[in-house]
């Protein structure tokens, strides 16, 4: 491995190699399959559970995935060099299902500078934490904003803007099939390094369509309704709101609705709901004493076993064990 390739791995992985240091995780041969571009550790009883890989493509650009839960609580940060991350994080408060809903997350990015404080990163203890994405080093910028005929600005602007607020279901997408993608040892570096370059091509679009085109994707109509929508969602969150009074309330049909729902939030108006109602019941139980059967009814669900179930869908727990880890003390 040349230094370059080194300096790129220690970039991508260095704080990867902190947490396996704390979580006394294992060093692991290959998981995926791709050859020796791959660094990876594995967490064993009685420390925890998960796994944690570094894929180098090249000498600036590398995968990172980390999937794990730890039983203890831990603490750390890694000093890296300049570059530049994006991908998704969740973290829940108890395990993940396979009701998790990646399409609809939101992307996360990070300008990293050599001479700045590095993150402090804290992990509750029993918590579930998956984060996977790209790591770019300014080499690998240039080298992908020449293939997108874009300005680099264009594309670290980009990633700098990813907050977590904005939804970007095809970006997501395209990062998933990263994470599960298995080629072999051949094909690998030609297969990641085609979805890098389709990931950075959905960023690029996403950040001029925004910056440079903010009135094609919705007129000023369509703003509008979707302001109505949102406002009367917020203040009826105590009682079912069906798609069709939506629909009044927008003055439209459910189709086109629908549709500028999704290119503004990356999900349906129904979806969207939920969603609100979901953050208020985590607010409720983490800072009030409310029984289960009154905070089902302040969301507008009538049984409190559908709100459990609707619960448990999206957060991976029940409320009740959301309370207990959240909860006033």
């Amino acid at each position: 491995m040349n230094q370059q390739d080194s300096r790129i791995r220690t970039t991508a992985s260095s704080l990867i190699e902190h947490l396996a240091l704390v979580t006394h995780a294992e060093p692991i041969a290959d998981p995926l399959g791709c050859g020796g571009a791959t660094v990876s550790w594995h967490i064993t009883a009685p420390y925890g559970h998960g796994t944690l890989w570094c894929f180098s493509i090249d000498d600036a650009t590398a995968l990172f995935s980390c999937d794990f839960a730890v039983a203890q609580a831990v603490r750390t940060s890694a000093r890296a060099l300049d570059c530049f991350l994006f991908g998704t994080c969740t973290r829940l408060p108890g395990p993940r299902t396979a009701t998790s809903n990646r399409v609809n997350r939101a992307p996360v990015g990070r300008v990293q500078q050599a001479c700045a404080p590095p993150p402090m990163i804290d992990i509750a203890a029993n918590e579930t934490v998956e984060t996977y994405g790209i790591a770019l080093l300014p080499p690998a910028v240039r080298k992908l904003s020449l293939a997108c005929h874009c300005d680099p600005l264009v594309l670290t602007s980009a990633i700098a803007a990813l907050d977590g607020t904005h939804a970007i279901p095809p970006l997501v997408k395209s990062l998933d099939e990263i994470r599960t993608a298995r080629p072999g040892a051949v094909a690998a570096p030609a297969f990641f390094g085609g979805k890098v370059l389709e990931c950075t091509a959905l960023l690029v679009d996403w950040q001029v369509a925004r910056t440079h085109y903010p009135n094609a994707a919705m007129s000023k109509a369509d703003r509008a309704a979707l302001a109505r929508v949102f406002d009367h969602m917020k203040v009826n969150l105590d009682r079912p709101v069906s798609t069709e009074e939506l629909c009044r309330i927008a003055c439209m049909s459910a189709t086109k609705l629908t549709g500028i729902f999704r290119r503004a939030e990356g999900k349906t108006p129904q979806e969207h709901l939920r969603d609100l109602r979901m953050d208020r019941a985590c607010k409720l139980l983490a800072t009030t004493d409310l029984t289960m059967a009154e905070i089902a009814a302040s969301i507008g669900y009538t049984r409190q076993s559908s709100f459990s179930e609707a619960f448990k869908s999206c957060q991976g727990i029940s409320p009740r064990e959301y309370r207990t880890l959240k909860g006033p003390q």
